[in-house]
């Protein structure tokens, strides 16, 4: 099981490292006061952009993450400082930075195993840590990674996803020694950490004051009024009429599920910024780091990096450039023709493989317009067609992120409508821009809107940098009411975010945690009979109570092994089979495990599917009709008579 303290030593590592690479290329960029709270997202970004495509063509060993580290942290402070840069007298409260890290740490508690007597639960948030298999992967294989859910054909198969973030956990995971959960959790604190600290600066800078910082880890920690609302109201009558949020949230929600997305959309903002200096004083470090910049986001997530910034970026643009003066428009244009050059030039591998992916899946174009929809049952379907649009801006956005709207919208209009810095007026545009997408464009790809809900997370993001700037000003303007109406908007959310805390670091009751907590010996057993590359193959619908919605998290978090099949889950994300035929393959593998399967069946596994090793366990149907014991391709290796059984393929 993951270790408390590898991943607090994981993450404190990775905290010192990126901030001492980052930190020297910040400060002479920015304003010095913006220097150390960037510092770790844009040591992150450069690094991590730069090292991946290094590691596809020399061996992923802890010698040579260290020697690319040590040239990293080498050139960064080699750079000439630029005297130019403008200073600002603010800086952030230590006392925000320490009460960012203590929320990281609660967001990070979601993904720790919890031990309650001789069992092991998981929190919800798991789920989407399902990942953790491609940082094993990377760590133990090398790269270019390979697809550790699914052998098409019995081939290794590429891995199309935007995983900068878990190359990262990769890099600790072998430099450190430390399994790639651990280096999970580490990242998803560090992910936490400086989206919380790029809001607090951006805060600090355009409101003039440092009490703006400790204002965004308030706003930030205040979760969704919706669990108040079910006390009030009740929750079916509130589901009837409000609808269901699925994953739409703001920051509290979202940081401990999808760290990859969190960290994506603070590398826009970070972009944002640099975009808005580069109107202003263009020149080469600027455009290169901003090319960087764009491309970890993109490599992060596809859905807010890829599809929401280039949106923003529409908008953003040509705003930037009729601001300029025609003297200093084509060099502009210039420069961000080279940033959107280098960018492509970056990105292109992971966007090659998702569009490639995407075509073999069949899915058709990955984005459709349609409303968000808001409104239940209980409404008539003909009215929700026009009530759902303005019910997403007066309903869904005021309950979902209730303490950064309303003064957040408030100040984004003042900003826009004043004579504010280019770059706060830029961030208010990047606000609207991204709640508009989460609005009218929604993701077709899987089951889930994943466009949606990631857009909204910048969108939340950005308010919460206006709503800390609006409470620092209208606090120290001395306009009490209208700082008392933000405080209770924050104070609604609260009972939620404690909810969600508190299930963060106790779980909630699972019935098979005792037999959880017996897998990792089951797991040793099966690597001593696999070689490193082999594949092995389990129950995909095993430990299926444990998470919100069925995946093989035994495997994904314990096994350090490629599998043949890992489930629908994880396979529909990543593999290229159209959906169909992956339903057939899925309903071979669920009946095989259930006791249901056929020799045929069992043979397809071995000559198909590349399955070198089989694990059959006491909770799975075939434990007492297994197929397996009885095939001329498998032979039983290893067995605990009241637990499991491991076959290797003759």
């Amino acid at each position: 099981m993951a270790s408390t303290s590898s991943a607090v030593f994981c993450a404190l590592v990775a905290l010192v490292f990126w901030t001492a690479l980052g930190y020297p290329v910040v400060r002479r960029l920015l304003s010095p006061a913006l220097a150390l709270p960037f510092a770790p997202l844009a040591g992150w970004a450069l690094h991590s952009v730069v090292a991946l495509p290094i590691f596809f063509f020399v061996p992923f060993s802890a010698t040579t993450i260290a020697l690319v580290a040590a040239l990293g942290l080498g050139i960064a402070w080699a750079v000439p400082r630029d005297d130019a840069t403008e200073r600002d007298p603010s800086r952030i409260s230590p006392w925000a930075l320490l009460a960012a890290a203590i929320l990281a740490l609660a967001c990070a508690a979601a993904i720790l195993p919890k031990q309650v007597g001789d069992a092991v639960i998981l929190s919800d948030q798991i789920f989407d840590h399902a990942k953790i298999s491609m940082v094993n992967d990377m760590a133990r294989l090398g790269l270019p990674p390979g697809n550790p859910y699914f052998a098409h054909d019995g081939g290794s198969g590429r891995l199309s996803y935007y995983y900068l973030l878990h190359f990262s956990s990769a890099e600790l995971t072998r430099l450190l020694h430390v399994s790639g959960w651990e280096a999970d959790i580490a990242m998803t604190f560090f992910a936490a950490f400086t989206s919380l600290a790029a809001m607090m600066a951006l805060a600090v800078k355009f409101s003039g004051r440092a009490s703006a910082s400790l204002w965004v880890v308030a706003i930030a920690a205040s979760s969704s009024s919706r669990l108040l609302l079910d006390w009030v109201v009740g929750g079916p009558a509130l589901d009837a009429w409000f609808g269901s949020p699925g994953g739409f949230g703001g920051w509290m929600f979202q940081a401990p599920w999808v760290p990859q997305h969190l960290i994506s959309t603070s590398c826009v903002l970070l972009a944002v910024l640099l975009m808005s200096r580069l109107a202003t004083r263009p020149n080469v470090a600027t455009t290169l780091v901003l090319a960087l910049v764009a491309a970890a986001a993109f490599e992060s997530s596809t859905w807010v990096g890829g599809i929401v910034f280039a949106l923003v970026t529409v908008v953003v643009v040509p705003l930037l450039f009729f601001h300029l003066e025609r003297s200093s428009r084509l060099r502009f244009v210039i420069a961000l023709a080279v940033t959107a050059l280098v960018t492509i030039a970056l990105v292109s591998p992971f966007l090659i493989d998702q569009v490639a992916s995407s075509r073999l899946r069949h899915t058709g174009f990955p984005i459709a317009l349609r409303l968000s929809g808001v409104l239940g049952p209980s409404v008539p379907e003909a009215w929700r067609a026009w009530l759902d649009g303005p019910a997403y801006w007066l309903l869904l956005l005021p309950v979902a992120m209730s303490a950064a709207y309303l003064p957040g919208i408030a100040m984004v209009v003042r900003t826009l409508t004043g004579r504010n810095e280019l770059a706060s007026r830029m961030l208010a545009v990047v606000a609207l821009v991204s709640l508009t997408i989460a609005w009218l464009l929604v993701s077709t790809i899987a089951d889930n809107n994943d466009l949606g809900w990631r857009a909204a997370l910048l969108g939340a993001s950005a308010l919460t940098v206006f709503a800390a700037m609006g409470l620092a000003r209208w606090t120290a303007e001395g306009r009490r009411v209208v700082v008392a109406l933000a405080i209770g908007a924050l104070l609604i959310g609260l009972p939620e975010s404690w909810l969600q805390v508190h299930r963060n670091f106790a779980g909630h009751d699972q019935p098979h945690g005792h037999f959880f907590a017996q897998m990792p010996a089951m797991w040793q057993k099966v690597r001593e009979h696999s070689a490193i590359d082999e594949r092995v193959v389990n129950n995909p619908r095993g430990f299926k109570d444990m998470t919100p919605w069925p995946v093989n998290i035994a495997w994904s978090l314990l096994a350090d092994r490629r599998s043949c099949y890992a489930g629908w889950e994880l396979a529909q994300v990543f593999t290229a089979v159209p959906h169909d035929r992956l339903r057939t393959i899925d309903a071979l593998f669920v009946r095989v495990f259930a006791g249901d399967g056929t020799p045929d069946d069992v043979t397809q596994m071995a000559t198909a599917y590349d399955c070198s090793v089989a694990v059959v366990t006491s909770q799975d149907g075939a434990w007492t009709r297994d197929p397996f014991a009885t095939s001329p391709f498998f032979a039983l290796v290893d067995e605990d008579a009241a637990r499991w059984r491991i076959y290797r393929r003759r």
